[in-house]
């Protein structure tokens, strides 16, 4: 029997964050971080959270981008609750783009901004 499909830009955040979870090596982000989702009418994705001892926490978003079929990845303190976007215009500011074929290259990207936080939130 055929499974029943994932939406697209779900279906693209998927392979990001079984990229994460495969790229990998540190023991800190394993302890201190954890997969949500976030909905943002047209994007659907995951939100890597990342616990930090001197703030209130660290976002990751990331999905196939509404305009396009390129990854977007949002970075971001402040979350906004139920759909764990971005709360403020500012917040959304960090982001970045990686073309559709570029899973890992993102995941990496993403995994490097959790790293750091988790070793120092101040910088």
């Amino acid at each position: 029997m055929k499974p029943i499909r994932m939406k697209q830009n779900l279906a693209v955040a998927e392979k990001v964050r079984r990229a994460i979870n495969r790229l990998n090596q540190s023991v800190a982000l394993m302890r201190n971080s954890w997969f949500e989702c976030f909905d943002n009418c047209r994007e659907q994705g995951f939100v890597l959270k990342v616990w930090c001892a001197k703030i209130s926490g660290f976002n990751i978003a990331f999905s196939e981008c509404r305009n396009s079929d390129d990854i977007v990845v949002y970075c971001y303190n402040n979350s906004r609750f139920p759909q764990n976007l971005p709360a403020t215009d500012a917040d959304w500011a960090d982001r970045k783009y990686f073309s559709y074929k570029e899973v890992d290259l993102a995941a990496q990207y993403i995994l490097d901004r959790a790293a750091k936080m988790v070793k120092d939130p101040t910088t």
